[in-house]
């Protein structure tokens, strides 16, 4: 669960100033190539994760509140994967494109309409974290102000980039963390085996 945030934050902090016109945001990107893929794939990863998420607020859900919980799931894994790819498939053009013709492309792949419809899903993400977010309210198996650290961590953690992006992030980090800390501990524990069943199975 703890994989989604340590990937944004780390993708935030690792990826290199792009901004200015699409000529010079196609020059930084040439000029910083390895730094560029290094924080689009732990973004990507980062997005990925966050179906985990999703799926760990659900099995926190077996009764009340199961179904924005299941909801949630579904559109975190959705969202997530969606976003991460895209994240992946746009960084590794535009590292690809020569740096002589990157000030003639960068406009054409920002302004297409596919791309920018999967960068929606991060939307998508979102909602599904807010439904599962619900859920936890209904439900109630964490404190409420866990859950509304939730709420507040989802909705900061889409503003800024680079290093204000990776400070608003820790906030998200230290409710996954609390979250899975409370999956585990309602993780059922292994039955202990009786002594002379044990035994027989060691016998034979």
């Amino acid at each position: 669960m703890v994989g989604a945030p340590i990937g944004l934050t780390v993708g935030n902090l690792a990826r290199p100033t792009i901004d200015g016109s699409p000529a010079a945001q196609a020059q930084a990107i040439a000029a910083h190539a390895g730094q560029y893929l290094f924080s689009s794939v732990a973004d990507a990863a980062g997005f990925a994760l966050l179906g985990a998420l999703g799926v760990g607020i659900a099995m926190l859900l077996p009764g009340r509140g199961g179904r924005f919980g299941t909801i949630g799931a579904l559109l975190t894994v959705i969202g997530g994967v969606v976003m991460g790819g895209a994240v992946l498939t746009s960084s590794f053009v535009q590292a690809a494109i020569p740096a002589s013709l990157a000030p003639q492309v960068q406009p054409v792949i920002e302004s297409n309409a596919a791309l920018g419809g999967l960068f929606d899903f991060a939307l998508v993400a979102a909602v599904g974290g807010l439904l599962g977010a619900v859920g936890l309210l209904i439900g109630r198996p964490v404190p409420i102000w866990l859950t509304v650290l939730l709420i507040v961590s989802i909705l900061i953690s889409n503003f800024g980039g680079g290093l204000l992006g990776a400070v608003l992030s820790l906030p998200f980090l230290v409710v996954t963390a609390l979250l899975a800390g409370a999956l585990i501990r309602r993780s059922p524990a292994p039955e202990p085996q009786p002594l002379e069943r044990t035994r027989t199975a060691a016998v034979a």
